[in-house]
């Protein structure tokens, strides 16, 4: 069954998001519009939730990694359009030291200039709160806070206003109606980035999956087969030659050294007991020796312990 993505949880009851927003004002209420999302995105994706249910750990990092991207993105935002809002204002100035004015616009999508850096400041703010909170928390306050930054950069108009407009702004009353279907599907266009990023990650882990299973896996013949050989001979000699036969113990001895020796073209060896090296061995108390005695070798590769050796003590 296909996962469940982030837009499709957020479009399931996306009506009452709308509704939960009408009749708001920004920036009046900017806050309110960021708890009012936060509120309906925590709500949708609950803690048992399939869209979480589903998410490894690594894609949980994938996740904090978004939520990074999506805070910097905030602050790109407010640092542009403030340098918008700076030339602009030095463009009005020359307009009006030349006494000549440009034609008033419609002022009905127009944010109060001076309120600006306080908005982005309140978006940051209540960004950098959620980030702190850690978690989903974060996540929700991040797509919230991007969504206004972006909503809030698309509505403000960047053209210079006459004295009169201007004068009519900013001692009138600059909060304006939210666009709810612009806002709302700007949010949707976040996480739209949220699923393509965690979906680009699963891509290329299945990428690296398909190729491990597709290659060759190390087996005993193929990659041990000097192993296999010292194996070979030692049990063709105990099955082809009587116990009772002269030798037969030493013959035996040797071929068991021969196997273990080896084991050396793989870098792994056989080591006995010593004081300096008794924390490769396990130290068992038996009732049945009066002084330390080694039952098997500890096994090393390289100089790290594979196997621990073992070694019967007094109890």
């Amino acid at each position: 069954m296909a996962k469940k993505t982030l837009c499709e949880l957020f479009e399931s009851n996306q009506s009452q998001l709308q509704q939960a927003l009408t009749g708001m004002t920004l920036p009046k209420d900017i806050s309110k519009v960021q708890n009012t999302v936060s509120s309906y995105l925590e709500k949708v994706f609950d803690a048992e939730g399939e869209f979480r249910q589903n998410l490894t750990q690594s894609e949980d990092y994938i996740l904090e990694a978004a939520i990074s991207l999506l805070n910097a993105q905030q602050k790109i935002s407010s640092a542009l359009l403030k340098d918008v809002n700076s030339n602009n204002d030095s463009k009005k100035l020359n307009t009006y030291s030349n006494g000549s004015e440009n034609k008033e616009s419609d002022s009905g999508n127009v944010f109060d200039i001076g309120s600006k850096n306080t908005l982005f400041g309140v978006a940051g703010g209540a960004i950098a709160g959620k980030l702190i909170l850690g978690g989903w928390g974060a996540v929700f306050g991040a797509i919230a806070g991007v969504a206004l930054s972006i909503y809030l950069s698309n509505k403000t108009q960047t053209k210079p206003q006459s004295q009169t407009t201007r004068k009519v702004v900013q001692e009138g009353n600059s909060n304006k109606p939210i666009d709810v279907n612009c806002f709302v599907h700007i949010i949707h266009d976040v996480c739209e980035s949220v699923d393509n990023l965690i979906g680009t990650f699963r891509s290329q882990v299945n990428r690296v999956v398909q190729k491990y299973e597709s290659q060759d896996k190390p087996t005993l013949d193929k990659e041990y087969r000097i192993l296999l050989e010292s194996i070979q001979s030692l049990v063709g000699y105990e099955r082809n030659h009587d116990a009772t036969e002269e030798k037969y113990t030493k013959k035996i001895q040797d071929r068991i050294e021969d196997l273990a020796e080896s084991l050396d073209n793989y870098d792994i060896t056989l080591v006995n007991f010593l004081e300096d090296k008794s924390s490769w061995f396990d130290k068992v108390p038996s009732p049945n020796t009066t002084e330390l005695k080694e039952v098997f070798p500890a096994i090393i590769k390289g100089n790290d312990l594979i196997i621990p050796g073992k070694v019967f003590i007094p109890s």
